[in-house]
């Protein structure tokens, strides 16, 4: 792993653009396999049948790969019904999920309430980030953060010395955290900051004291979960640095997979609760309201039309999930190829549809 001590600007005249294999240029901690690993059941030949005809229609195999995707599978409850890999990667391929990370956090949150470390999604920041009483936070909650409606003064763009590249490069996150500002009587509407996570980041770091979040993740998620293959979440500096919580987890799909399932199973897996049911049914809110013209609710976004929800990561990293199909369904890649987002949601949908 990579120390990477180069400035910011130094790494953003270097690296140009992020990709999927960007665990490889930055400090990190690391996920520990799980001791008892639990593996998935395989039934390919129910997956088969039930995708041919979308292979017969639109060539499903041939249109994932020449739109760049990388490694794929189809799980229904917990049984893989297709898997597929391609440029010779299997299922140990590895890659960086970018803003599925996102969902992550949210999920952490959701435990360190379980456990009492923050006591409500409604606290105002302040209550655990005391330097923002100064910085227009006075009035803006953890729910905030998570629905991206905090109105913060960042801009999310490709400007490769604006604000977003410099936190993707920094190796003094937290002291750039601390210098955010806010808009104090802003208006609370969605728009989508990357800098609303990594705050709650920096929540989840002061509650936990001296476990990193990391470490957090491995005892309440990844070894309970049984997960197959080692995890790797980029910091922002060696030694004590922190985690880069809005962007920078990286795994393999089946392991992803596992987290999404847990939203399936009220955040239980096997006869021990990851997290709360309540913190799931709060996640969920928008799948039982019809009316409710929310498409994005704590780190998750929601595809109405498809009573589903999904996690999504640039360049087409996507998680999709749908409840009355009892389907996850990830997708990982360098690309999106020539599909656009809503062709792949679109598509995902079909293949619900088929179970």
């Amino acid at each position: 792993m990579c120390s990477c001590s180069n400035t910011p600007y130094e790494k953003m005249l270097r690296y140009r653009k992020s990709g999927i294999y960007d665990y490889k240029i930055f400090p990190a901690r690391k996920l520990n396999a799980s001791a008892t690993p639990g593996f998935f059941v395989k039934d390919t030949v129910t997956g088969t049948e039930k995708l041919q005809h979308l292979q017969n229609s639109i060539g499903l195999n041939q249109l994932l790969g020449k739109n760049h995707t990388i490694s794929f599978i189809v799980l229904r409850n917990d049984t893989i019904v297709a898997e597929k890999y391609f440029r010779n990667a299997d299922s140990s391929f590895y890659a960086q999920y970018f803003s599925m990370t996102k969902s992550v956090i949210s999920l952490l949150i959701g435990c360190a309430i379980d456990d009492k470390l923050i006591r409500s999604e409604n606290d105002t920041i302040t209550r655990y980030i005391p330097e923002f009483h100064t910085r227009g936070f006075k009035n803006i909650t953890l729910r905030d953060l998570l629905n991206m409606t905090a109105p913060v003064k960042y801009t999310e763009n490709d400007n490769p010395f604006g604000k977003h590249a410099k936190f993707y490069f920094t190796p003094h996150l937290e002291k750039d955290i601390l210098n955010l500002e806010a808009r104090e009587n802003g208006q609370k509407k969605f728009v989508y900051r990357s800098c609303n996570t990594a705050i709650l980041g920096l929540v989840l770091k002061r509650v936990l004291k001296t476990e990193t979040i990391t470490q957090y993740l491995q005892r309440k998620v990844w070894t309970p979960l049984g997960m197959e293959n080692f995890g790797l979440w980029n910091i922002d500096h060696d030694s004590n640095g922190i985690e880069r919580t809005w962007c920078c987890l990286s795994g393999t799909t089946r392991d992803f997979s596992k987290i999404a399932l847990l939203y399936l199973t009220n955040g239980r897996c096997a006869d021990k609760q990851i997290v709360s049911s309540e913190w799931i049914a709060k996640t969920l809110a928008p799948l039982n309201d019809s009316t409710d013209p929310v498409h994005y609710n704590f780190g998750w976004w929601f595809v109405p039309e498809q009573n589903a929800f999904m996690a999504i990561g640039k360049d087409g990293q996507f998680t999709y999930v749908s409840p009355a199909n009892k389907i996850v369904i990830v997708r990982s890649g360098d690309k999106m190829g020539s599909m656009k987002r809503e062709d792949w949601v679109k598509l995902f949908g079909q293949i619900a549809d088929s179970f």
